[in-house]
């Protein structure tokens, strides 16, 4: 039933519901401790100066790279709707890239070349464990149709 029409389940969404499995409350909770740890230099605007819209900037682009992110997870993780051993463990080292990204963002206040290359290697490793579950997911999805029309084809024939 996971592929069923989205306009028929909106329609009657007694016919499908999908549950919410405690690796994505996990990884909602990940994404919100980084987005508060991203946020603990806002504490420090008082004053409209360059510093603190600099600050301001800066944690606007790492909240866009954060929910952004987030947000092409979940999707992921909803359109192919697969768990298994593999899925969760890239799931859980998307979750530790993206805590050490916002550790990294830190350590670029004061020391800027070491945080920014620590940071686009933490960003670089999730984007490609996204791309990685993407491609391990639609392979199963191909796997699986593929099975099920060579099945449906050859009970058509006999």
């Amino acid at each position: 039933m996971a592929s069923m029409d989205p306009s028929k389940m909106a329609a009657r969404p007694d016919l499908y519901r999908k549950k919410v499995s405690w690796l994505e409350l996990f990884f909602d909770l990940i994404f919100a401790l980084a987005l508060a740890m991203s946020a603990k230099p806002l504490e420090h605007i008082s004053d409209f100066s360059w510093a603190s819209l600099f600050g301001l900037a800066k944690f606007l682009l790492v909240f866009f790279f954060l929910i952004t992110f987030w947000y092409r997870h979940m999707i992921l993780m909803n359109r192919f709707d697969h768990t298994s051993f593999l899925t969760t463990l890239i799931t859980m080292f998307i979750g530790f890239t993206v805590i050490a990204f916002t550790q990294f963002i830190r350590i670029w206040q004061t020391d800027a070349a070491l945080g920014s290359f620590l940071a686009t290697i933490a960003m670089s490793l999730a984007v490609f464990s996204i791309a990685a579950l993407y491609f391990i997911f639609s392979k199963r999805t191909s796997t699986s149709e593929s099975v099920r029309d060579a099945v449906g084809s050859s009970k058509m024939i006999s």
